[in-house]
């Protein structure tokens, strides 16, 4: 409950929170560096699966031309793309 993560992108229809936080993220796109590629897989995409207003996450690898889409069809867990 005390984790807050900085992602690259998020997308809300909800207002801004407290501090300028986004309390109900629909989309998070997060660019993997060479540097922040463990931490953003290992650490930061658990997390963010666990959001249950997230509808789609986005891994965008920064030097290859690829994507990693997770969707989320109906409530429930998110399926990789």
């Amino acid at each position: 409950d005390d984790t807050q993560w900085q992602a690259d992108l998020a997308v809300t229809c909800a207002p801004p929170g407290r501090r300028h936080t986004i309390e109900a993220p629909l989309l998070i796109v997060e660019v993997l560096s060479p540097t922040t590629r463990a931490h953003d897989l290992g650490r930061k995409l658990p997390d963010y699966q666990e959001l249950p207003t997230v509808r789609e996450i986005w891994l965008i690898d920064s030097e290859r031309r690829r994507l990693q889409h997770w969707r989320r069809d109906e409530p429930g867990s998110l399926t990789d793309r």
